[in-house]
């Protein structure tokens, strides 16, 4: 099954129709028709859906096993699928074969990845709203030394 399919049947399981998914991701309703026909997408788009669908960006992969060859290429294929990718995992093989419990492991750590990073933004946007009323503060405080009416 190509990731774009299965985007669209996680969308419609949670009962959202393409204009709301174009909504939620900032594009026209056409490119969202254009996703569902995709087999790849870049990750930042990937993590645009995975909060529009609120659902962790591994679930988008939760069907897919992945072997790695002894020259270290390894062909990520979904059972029933012709839909195949190539990754290169480094510059040398280990020669072993990435077993489901390291998939797991790696999908539990992307995971925990992603709430921290959630986390953190919600830290940083707290923090840069109080810069700006720290500033603003500053402005006030200054033109009160100014204007001592």
């Amino acid at each position: 099954m190509f990731l774009g399919r299965k985007i669209e049947q996680m969308a419609a399981s949670k009962g959202l129709k393409p204009s709301d998914i174009a909504s939620s991701i900032d594009v026209s309703v056409n490119y969202v028709y254009k996703l569902y026909k995709s087999e790849h997408l870049n990750t930042e788009l990937l993590q645009k859906l995975s909060a529009a669908l609120e659902i962790p960006l591994v679930d988008f992969f939760k069907e897919e096993s992945a072997s790695i060859s002894q020259s270290g290429t390894g062909n990520i294929q979904q059972t029933g699928s012709r839909n195949k990718q190539k990754i290169m995992p480094g510059a040398k093989s280990t020669g072993h074969t990435t077993s489901a419990t390291d998939t797991e492991e790696l999908a539990t750590k992307l995971a925990d990845c992603e709430k921290d990073k959630t986390s953190l933004a919600r830290e940083l946007e707290v923090t840069r709203e109080l810069v700006k009323a720290k500033d603003e503060m500053i402005l006030l405080l200054k033109g009160s030394r100014t204007n001592p009416n």
